[in-house]
């Protein structure tokens, strides 16, 4: 089987979108399938790189090139030319496929990046079945915590605003919804929105995957009430939350609770400012970026997983840490709702800073629940690897191209009927 993937943002040895589109591309291709991924030139030399140590069987990557003036602008101010080069990037793909199609019979085509919802796709015009997803992007901050989003409302009204115009005034967006074969979306708001516009075979899929597991969790260190190690992810951006886990942290009973939090960002300042005046230098500290390697380590080294963002698809933070067997406390909204379940921590109604407090006092004083909720944290894992992950999408490309077989029969006798009437 031939599979066309539509994945701008491509490299190896990374998180989020790029890591995404690659763990993709290298997943499918294991399973035998062979593999053609468009992608960008922003990650050209990481990908050449790579492969020149590693080769992949059954994977040719297709870099689609744009204007330069538009390359060069994108490299240098991202926002706001980075989702214009995106734009255009989609367009030059499909052309680009539209042509290699006369040399190369595609069987499914398969777009997987960028996953918005707003974005769209024009690899639906190929003809060929299309699966579009996993998607995001219908996502909303609660009411109750926008408060907590500070200086940031302003680019989430721009975002609402994009949000608007391409959903509601461009028609490629709605087409691709309208002519997919499959979408598959990874939160409910999302699914609300491609139901909306016309999506007609929607189904519930998570964009993340392990890469590497961990044989077993006996080696994370135990937890007793000496202490109870707490770490936090991302990006030092207000959407992100941390703004929620330092409240909710100075609501705790006791001092023996300590938080490490890993990242950068615009308001590193702030938050160790923050940090000063809640009273808690002694028990947060900041070590800024890491690369995934000594992030692993930090994994490795703590008790349970801090994840509250306040708009989120899902967010690969949760998987790497149940990789880990860490017990996880996040937010009951969007992704996290959806696929995290229940016994493997604590998903929080979005009800106020007291709510965190209350769970990190919980979790101190029931060091046996612990014990369980770490354990079904691995077990979740293990049934998101990237293997696995790619054997679920192998059955729905076979899905796809029974059910193209089967209409193309039916048009066939369709025609002939016709014909001898």
């Amino acid at each position: 089987m031939h599979i066309l993937l539509s994945a701008y943002a491509c490299a190896p040895n990374r998180g989020s979108e790029p890591g995404i589109g690659w763990n993709w591309a290298a997943s499918l291709a294991r399973q035998g399938l062979k593999v053609c991924c468009f992608t960008s030139l922003r990650h050209r030399e990481a990908i050449i790189g790579f492969t020149k140590k590693q080769s992949i069987d059954n994977v040719e990557f297709v870099f689609v090139k744009v204007w330069r003036w538009l390359e060069f602008l994108c490299e240098k101010m991202p926002y706001p030319f980075l989702y214009l080069h995106y734009l255009v990037w989609q367009y030059q793909a499909y052309r680009h496929a539209a042509t290699m199609q006369h040399q190369i019979k595609f069987d499914v085509v398969h777009h997987v990046s960028y996953g918005s919802i707003q974005l769209g796709s024009h690899m639906w015009k190929l003809g060929v079945p299309f699966i579009f997803g996993p998607i995001g992007g219908g996502e909303k901050i609660p009411i109750l915590l926008k408060r907590y989003i500070g200086f940031g409302w302003f680019r989430e009204s721009c975002r609402s605003i994009a949000e608007y115009l391409l959903l509601h005034r461009v028609k490629n967006t709605r087409q691709c919804l309208q002519k997919a074969s499959v979408v598959l979306v990874t939160n409910r708001e999302t699914f609300n929105w491609a139901k909306r516009y016309g999506a007609k075979d929607i189904r519930y899929f998570l964009d993340m995957g392990i890469q590497e597991l961990r044989p077993q969790v006996s080696n994370q260190p135990s937890f007793t009430k000496d202490r109870l190690n707490f770490l936090w992810v991302g990006k030092l951006i207000s959407k992100k939350g941390l703004g929620l886990v330092l409240d909710g942290l100075r609501k705790a009973d006791n001092d023996r609770v300590y938080l490490t939090v890993v990242g950068s960002g615009p308001l590193l300042s702030y938050y160790r400012w923050r940090v000063r005046r809640l009273g808690l230098s002694r028990q947060v500290r900041f070590v800024g970026y890491q690369s995934y390697t000594q992030l692993k380590e930090q994994y490795a080294n703590h008790h349970a997983l801090l994840y509250t963002p306040l708009r989120s698809a899902f967010g690969g933070q949760l998987l790497e840490a149940t990789s880990f067997g860490l017990p996880i406390i996040t937010l009951d909204i969007h992704g996290a709702n959806q696929f995290l379940p229940n016994k493997m921590g604590f998903k929080l109604i979005p009800k106020g800073k007291q709510v965190v407090g209350e769970t990190i006092n919980y979790m101190y004083e029931h060091p046996n629940e612990y014990e369980n909720m770490r354990e079904n944290a691995y077990q979740f894992a293990k049934r998101h690897t990237w293997q696995q992950k790619a054997l679920e999408m192998l059955q729905i490309y076979r899905e796809m191209q029974s059910a193209a077989s089967s209409y193309s029969i039916e048009r066939a006798k369709e025609i002939i009927s016709s014909t001898t009437k």
